[in-house]
């Protein structure tokens, strides 16, 4: 996943984009979450969708969120994971998936 611009004032937009694989020989259709959580702990689902993904793929998507008035300041976690075959599985770069909101100025 990639967020961009990490740091963004009350009322910017942040694009978010997102790269999905199949490596696998087979089909597969996994259910994609993409939540972003506030740092008052308020979370926002973005996307929720099962992806057809064929053998071999890859799919790139994005997704913008523009901050509110309203929204708080700080760190904003993004959270990105996909459901198959009863398993969770977490985005690979999930260390790095934040971006913060800062006051206008």
């Amino acid at each position: 996943m990639s967020i961009y611009p990490r740091i963004v004032k009350i009322g910017e937009t942040v694009k978010i984009h997102i790269n999905l694989k199949n490596t696998s020989k087979k089909y597969t259709k996994p259910c994609v979450v993409l939540i972003i959580e506030k740092p008052n702990g308020h979370k926002i689902t973005i996307f929720k969708k099962n992806v057809n993904l064929p053998p071999n793929t890859e799919i790139n998507k994005e997704f913008f969120y523009k901050t509110k008035n309203n929204d708080p300041q700080g760190k904003y976690i993004v959270n990105l994971f996909m459901k198959y075959n009863g398993k969770v599985i977490l985005s690979q770069t999930k260390e790095t998936d934040f971006f913060e909101v800062k006051a206008k100025n």
